[in-house]
């Protein structure tokens, strides 16, 4: 048990509640116990969620403070309808919009704020302690951005370019300023929301837009991307804070370097990775639900019409090989009307209305990695995921484009 010290340092996650998330909220717990394992000091945590959270990952919480001798408290957050209707909500998840009470829910004059995708490997003090200068916000330059990994025009939201765009996920916020001389954070926010609908990067870019000129950057050690670490050749652990931030930067648990092994040290000291047989236990009975689910889809599938959206999507020739398929049994559904009753490998292309007249049973298999905009004109169709419709990428590999090992522990 840690001694409390006055000096105490507040930080901040955000995790939205739900049984789609709970797999989620787990690895906040993995960022939870790098931040306290690490510290000198007392830490005040601030967890902004919903009512949805798990009751377990609640009490995981609560028990990784305890026995940090560090204080949590929990906010229920319901967002406001008009930032649900948010186009890149169809890409991201809406929890990362709970950052954005922050000022309005957490008493300090300031605190950090970290995404639960990052490992604190180092004393959090050492950035707590950097001076504020003054500003609202400090944080780090957006890795993405400075390597050419976004193809993103940020002057079409008003800014400047990516060479001071900095990243969300790691940040240090005066909430002092932000509420003295700015009235809190949402006013200002959604007033970009309102002018720049379409934004790509939701309350981030709202950030940067906000703060264009009243915020520092960071040295790149406070939000290192794994990713950019692996990309580089480096396979030496350094004390910063890593940052998941995409998906090459996530843990896999086949041909484990460095960075993934790092994850496993944390993620020991949560309840579900204290022990090294429960760890096993629970990837082989995520396994097996795996292989139920697959083996149920392909049922399902070839239980009726095979439909594919998505004609020339970037997982078509890949997805299509597993599946045998009859050109009197399946088509394609494609949004494009250029390619509407035309041929596709053999098989016809229609509008996705075809699906509303279809008499036969039929299910859908997507084709693109851009998933979930697809997924919501469906749900809108009155479709059922896993049901009427599947992501194509589960029945693909990690090597050949699907799901990261680390999406499914």
């Amino acid at each position: 048990m840690r001694a409390k010290n006055d000096a105490t340092i507040t930080v901040c996650y955000a995790l939205r509640g739900g049984e789609d998330n709970i797999l989620y909220g787990r690895f906040e717990c993995a960022s939870i116990a790098s931040l306290l394992a690490n510290s000198t000091r007392q830490i005040e945590l601030h967890i902004l969620t919903n009512a949805l959270l798990a009751e377990p990952i609640k009490k995981e919480i609560r028990a990784l403070a305890e026995q940090y001798s560090a204080i949590v408290a929990f906010h229920e957050i319901e967002l406001a309808n008009n930032m649900l209707t948010l186009p890149a909500l169809d890409v991201f998840d809406s929890g990362t919009l709970f950052r954005l009470y922050i000022d309005r829910l957490v008493g300090a004059e300031r605190t950090l704020y970290l995404d639960a995708d990052t490992i604190v490997n180092m004393d959090i003090a050492e950035l707590w302690d950097l001076p504020l200068d003054g500003v609202a916000v400090m944080g780090c330059l957006d890795e993405g951005f400075q390597r050419g990994w976004v193809n993103y025009d940020l002057a079409l939201i008003g800014l400047p370019g990516e060479k001071s765009y900095f990243n969300a996920g790691v940040l240090v916020l005066n909430l002092r300023r932000i509420r003295e001389h700015y009235g809190g954070l949402l006013t200002h926010v959604m007033k970009f929301f309102q002018q720049y609908p379409h934004n790509r990067y939701m309350d981030q870019d709202a950030l940067n837009y906000v703060f264009a000129k009243d915020k520092k950057i960071l040295p790149r050690k406070y939000n290192t991307y794994i990713a950019g670490e692996r990309a580089d050749g480096k396979q030496e652990i350094q004390n910063c804070i890593y940052h998941s931030a995409s998906e090459n930067g996530r843990v896999r648990y086949q041909h484990c370097d460095c960075y993934d092994q790092l994850f496993l040290k944390y993620f020991s000291l949560t309840a579900w990775g204290s022990k090294k047989e429960n760890l096993y236990k629970l990837k082989l009975e995520v396994k097996q639900r795996q292989y139920d689910t697959l083996l149920q889809s392909y049922q399902k599938i070839y239980s009726g019409k095979i439909v594919f959206w998505g004609s020339g999507g970037q997982l078509d020739e890949i997805v299509r090989s597993k599946f045998t398929v009859d050109a009197t049994h399946a088509y394609y559904v494609d949004n494009n009307p250029h390619k509407w009753q035309t041929y596709w490998h053999g098989l016809v292309v229609h509008p996705p209305k075809v699906l509303q007249k279809e008499r036969e049973a039929y299910s859908i298999i997507v084709l693109s990695k851009n998933y979930r905009p697809i997924k919501k004109q469906l749900l809108e169709l009155g479709l059922v995921e896993n049901r009427d419709f599947f992501d194509g990428r589960k029945f693909l590999t990690a090597a050949e484009g699907g799901y990261p090992e680390w999406n499914i522990i």
